[in-house]
């Protein structure tokens, strides 16, 4: 996928909509353990810009499997000794120190 073709399906999904108030409130725990601040007021809004921007060149990456819930993730609870994967959330991998490794790599400590 071209960066111009992404640029321009965001472009134009966006321009049909409006701007909207968004309220959060309520933390809650998700199923698959991260910690989100869900979305109040603007949800209905937020989930059709969310509808139409997995459409089109993007339709592909859409995960049906997965509803999506507006909402800001403040953190992940993790056991020691198991990983996460975004692209397989519900499929947990055990791998001794996983996410204190990615976790050095991502902030360079590795």
């Amino acid at each position: 996928m071209k960066t111009d073709d992404l640029e321009n399906h965001i472009k134009v999904v966006v321009q049909k909509h409006c701007p909207f108030n968004v309220k959060f409130a309520g933390i809650e725990k998700s199923w698959d353990n991260w910690l989100f601040l869900g979305m109040d007021k603007g949800r209905d809004k937020a989930i059709a810009l969310h509808d139409g921007l997995y459409s089109g060149i993007l339709e592909i990456l859409l995960r049906k499997d997965l509803p999506f819930s507006p909402h800001i993730s403040l953190g992940q609870f993790n056991q020691e000794g198991s990983s996460y994967s975004l692209k397989n959330p519900k499929a947990v991998a055990s791998m001794k120190n996983c996410t204190n490794r990615r976790l050095k790599k991502l902030m360079k400590l590795d």
